[in-house]
């Protein structure tokens, strides 16, 4: 939000005298901020800046369409990308990030560079705006093919970010926007999302009447695109959609006479730049103001019942923030608080909770992946115990642990591991906890212990 609301401020600037106001050097600190803050907080972070590079270009296109000069409106522009490149690599030195990933807004103060002199050449030259599309197209493929020459770690970390993207598995938030499966689109969005595109288009074909709104349009696009791909991307698309659909709100009040057509949807005369100065307050019908809170309710109110719901998904529940405490507090008992010896072994789902209680290493989940399922389904103890890493101390099981009933899964969680009929016991595992109603079990990891002796007599 920070990155964008800046390049819309400094998309504003388009005199030498607009280089002296403090407010374009205020957004360009902010761009700088706000780019170097999406690189150093996460790993797939130069995906996030990407649109970044998306907008300058369309930026220099526009202005080349325009017959304007490309390069002094975009000084402040590159300024706030230098600022970024020098934090995010003060950011690398002192640990925060990979190297790969730091040198990214460096990239992207070259690749600006490169758009801004095809587009001053070009309109020097006399050229159309179409051939300095053309022109983009084909730097931004140089650019990404020196890259993985000059920078090749880069390269292979585009490669691997591509791949990602591609991802398809039971994980929710890799699942696509229009999924017919989860109906994330709906379950997400509610019906805001059908107000919001139809707008999002509308200005997307009046570009090059309205060049400001070429920023938001271009985020708009960019992460609607992704959220096509993963649900994940729609908290970023949340932003937008929530501008041009309010946009779209406005005016299909307007089109029941509840109220007039926003003025940027040409409910103003369109020789005059609208303003808030444009705009009368008035004191509406009460009937006019229960009309648009009905409209709101048919378009807004599926979205405001799914928040609650959702909210309530990624809550952790009593039984597990309760497991998680016990196993905790045996793994303080013993010190056992080392990822070396106090690993919790679980479904995938839940590991990096249980793990974030005990050892405080919960960056990943990919060894209960790859290793939980397969252990719960295993029949025979021996094969089950060898598949777990010397590491593991605890499991965890619920109901999604129970298999056939000669499973270990089924065994542990069902019968604590003990003998049941003529299934012998497991003897590696000591229950440690149950929620109530059973629902989540902890169990200790012990070496088990076999005994040998004699009686007299034939009594065993």
């Amino acid at each position: 939000a920070l990155t964008a609301t800046s390049l819309v401020a400094l998309g504003r600037v388009s005199t030498r005298a607009d280089l002296r106001r403090p407010a374009t050097w205020l957004a360009t600190i902010a761009l700088g901020v706000g780019v170097s803050a999406q690189t150093l907080a996460w790993e797939a972070g130069p995906l996030l800046i990407l649109p970044v590079g998306l907008v300058v270009a369309g930026r220099v296109l526009l202005a080349v369409h325009a017959d304007r000069s490309p390069g002094y409106p975009m000084a402040p522009t590159v300024a706030g990308l230098l600022l970024a490149a020098a934090l995010t690599l003060g950011g690398h030195l002192l640990g925060w990030q990979a190297f790969q990933v730091a040198i990214t807004p460096t990239l992207l103060v070259a690749g600006t560079l490169g758009l801004i002199a095809v587009g001053t050449i070009s309109r020097r030259f006399g050229r159309s705006a179409r051939e300095v599309l053309v022109a983009e197209l084909v730097v931004g493929l140089i650019g990404i093919l020196g890259m993985f020459v000059v920078v090749p770690s880069v390269g292979r970390q585009l490669t691997a970010g591509v791949g990602l993207l591609g991802r398809t598995d039971g994980i929710a938030e890799v699942q696509p926007l229009f999924s017919p499966e989860t109906f994330g689109f709906l379950l997400l969005f509610g019906f805001v999302l059908f107000l919001a595109i139809p707008t999002l288009v509308w200005f997307s074909l009046q570009l090059t009447a309205q060049p400001r709104w070429v920023t938001v349009c271009v985020y708009g696009w960019f992460f609607f695109g992704l959220a096509l791909l993963q649900v994940r991307f729609v908290g970023e698309l949340a932003m937008f959609t929530a501008l041009f659909a309010g946009l779209g709100f406005v005016w299909l009040a307007s089109k029941v006479d509840l109220t007039g057509p926003p003025a940027v949807l040409g409910g103003l005369d369109r020789t005059r730049s609208p303003s808030l100065a444009d705009w009368t307050p008035g004191r509406p019908a009460a009937s006019t103001v229960l009309a648009v809170l009905a409209l709101f309710a048919m378009i807004g109110g599926f979205g405001v019942i799914q928040t609650a719901v959702k909210v309530d998904q990624i809550t952790t529940e009593t039984a597990k923030y309760e497991t998680a405490k016990a196993t905790e507090a045996n793994a303080m008992e013993n010190g056992w608080t080392e990822p070396s010896n106090g690993y919790v072994l679980s479904n995938w789902g839940d590991n990096r909770l249980y793990n974030y209680f005990v050892t405080g290493d919960s960056d990943s989940y990919g060894y209960a992946e790859a290793t939980f399922d397969d252990f719960v389904s295993e029949r025979d103890p021996a094969a089950a115990a060898s598949l777990l890493h010397p590491r593991v101390r605890y499991i965890v099981t619920d109901k999604r642990s129970v298999r056939e009933r000669r499973a270990i899964g089924t065994r542990l969680h069902d019968h604590y591991g003990s003998r049941t009929g003529t299934i012998d016991g497991l003897a590696r595992y000591r229950a440690i906890f149950a929620s109530a109603g059973g629902a989540e079990k902890s169990f200790l990891r012990v070496p088990g212990a076999t005994l040998e002796g004699s009686t007299a007599g034939e009594q065993r």
